[in-house]
C-alpha cells in the first residue's frame, strides 16, 4: 500500500501523529458501527425516554434534599437525550416521533431544574429545526414543527432564556441555539 498517511503528508508527525491517526481511525470505525435508527428502535427509545423522565421526576420529588439519590435518573435522561440526536439525523422518523407523543415530554425538559438537561434539549431542538433540514424534508419537518409549536415550544424557550446565565459558556451556547430555533 503506497498511499501516504496523514503523518507522511506532514499533517501529523512522529509517534504522536501515529497515535492521533490511530484514534481517528478507531472513531471512524466506531461511527460505522452505530446502528441506524428505525421505527421499532424509535418506539423503544421513546418508551425508555418517557419512563426515564417519570423516574427522574419521582426521584427528584422523593429525594429533593439529596441529589445523590436522583443523580442516576438524571444521567439516564441525559443519555437518552443524546440518543435522540439519532432522530434529528433521520428526518423520515419525525412523523413517527410525533405520533408516539414524544414531543410534549421532550419539551417539558426545557424547564427541568437541571439546566444541563435543559441545554441539551435546546441543542436537540436546534437540530430538529435546522433550516436546511426543514427545507429538504418538507412535510416530515412540517409535522414535527407543527407539533413543537402546538406544544408550546416558543413560550417554553422564552421562559428558559430568562434563567440562563450568559457568563457561562454552556448557557451562552443555549442562548445562541435558542435564537437559531426562532
Amino acid at each position: 500500500d503506497d498511499k501516504p498517511t496523514l503523518g507522511d503528508m506532514g499533517v501529523m508527525g512522529g509517534e504522536e501523529g501515529d497515535e492521533k491517526q490511530a484514534k481517528m481511525m478507531k472513531l471512524l470505525e466506531e461511527a460505522d458501527d452505530i446502528e441506524e435508527l428505525d421505527e421499532a428502535k424509535l418506539r423503544q427509545l421513546v418508551l425508555t425516554f418517557t419512563k426515564a423522565i417519570d423516574k427522574n421526576v419521582e426521584r427528584r420529588m422523593k429525594f429533593s434534599d439529596d441529589p445523590t439519590k436522583f443523580m442516576d435518573s438524571e444521567i439516564k435522561v441525559h443519555q437518552i437525550i443524546q440518543d435522540l440526536q439519532g432522530v434529528a439525523a433521520s428526518p423520515d422518523l419525525f412523523p413517527e416521533f410525533v405520533r408516539l407523543k414524544a414531543v410534549a415530554p421532550l419539551l417539558s425538559l426545557i424547564s427541568h431544574e437541571n439546566t444541563d438537561i435543559s441545554i441539551e434539549v435546546v441543542d436537540l431542538l436546534k437540530e430538529f429545526t435546522d433550516v436546511e433540514t426543514v427545507q429538504e424534508e418538507g412535510r416530515n419537518a412540517e409535522i414535527l414543527l407543527d407539533s413543537l409549536i402546538s406544544n408550546q415550544m416558543i413560550p417554553l424557550l422564552v421562559t428558559n432564556l430568562e434563567r440562563l446565565d450568559e457568563s457561562q459558556k454552556e448557557d451562552q451556547q443555549a442562548v445562541h441555539n435558542t435564537l437559531n430555533i426562532f
